[in-house]
């Protein structure tokens, strides 16, 4: 009598089983891939646009500490004497809706000029070449941020806390506004300020800070590293 081998292999219904199972890993897997590779993308979106924010607030700032620094005893003489010509006060940052221009001296310029503006919900920045006076309507003004990363909605720098001294013994008694910027100057005069820089961007376009959530904004009070100095007006 002849022994017959009982056949090996897998049933049709062990088979379906196997196949629900392994899609189901895959399913699984590709879904972790999927999550996960979200997860990095947004992360790494978040650090560019927290990078760029943080370094236009650090530009910024760094422009606003250097206001009214003169470089140079040669440039101090120069500027002291042209302002004591006459009695007009020039603020080293001036400022209108959205845009500022900040005055520094340089070794060969005592009135160099750099300016920042908000525009498009771009930030923007022109370098003034030796003696320009910049505006900030006019020029090309070149862009510092990209909307790809972020909308800038606010930009401004205002002053705030404002003192006037006595240039050749700042030991003296505080003077008035008036002493400084008044109709006459009887003495050189020496000016403290606090400025405040309100930035404010979107990771989208928005109409204002207010109206989403996950803004980047920055308020900061800074101080210039050097005072205003203003020679005496003999007019």
């Amino acid at each position: 009598m002849l022994a017959h081998k009982q056949a090996s292999g897998f049933t049709l219904i062990e088979l379906m089983i196997s196949l629900a199972i392994g899609s189901f890993v895959a399913l699984s897997a590709a879904t972790y891939f999927m999550i996960t590779f979200q997860a990095s993308f947004n992360t790494q979106t978040r650090a560019a646009r927290t990078t760029e924010f943080t370094r236009t607030e650090f530009v910024i700032s760094s422009a606003i500490r250097r206001a009214g620094f003169l470089s140079s005893t040669g440039n101090m003489v120069s500027h002291l004497q042209a302002t004591g010509g006459d009695n007009t006060f020039t603020d080293v940052i001036a400022t209108s809706t959205d845009c500022a221009i900040l005055n520094f001296g340089t070794d060969t310029d005592a009135d160099k000029q750099v300016g920042f503006k908000r525009e498009d919900n771009v930030m923007k920045t022109l370098i003034g070449a030796e003696g320009e006076v910049l505006a900030c309507n006019t020029g090309s003004w070149l862009p510092i941020t990209s909307t790809n990363a972020l909308f800038y909605k606010t930009f401004s720098i205002t002053d705030g806390d404002t003192r006037y001294y006595n240039a050749d013994d700042p030991n003296l008694a505080i003077l008035s506004p008036a002493a400084c910027t008044g109709s006459s100057r009887t003495t050189n005069c020496l000016i403290t300020k606090i400025w405040t820089l309100e930035l404010c961007a979107l990771p989208t376009d928005a109409a204002s800070c207010s109206d989403e959530a996950g803004s980047y904004y920055t308020s900061i009070t800074i101080a210039p590293r050097n005072p205003i100095l203003l020679g005496a007006w003999s007019g």
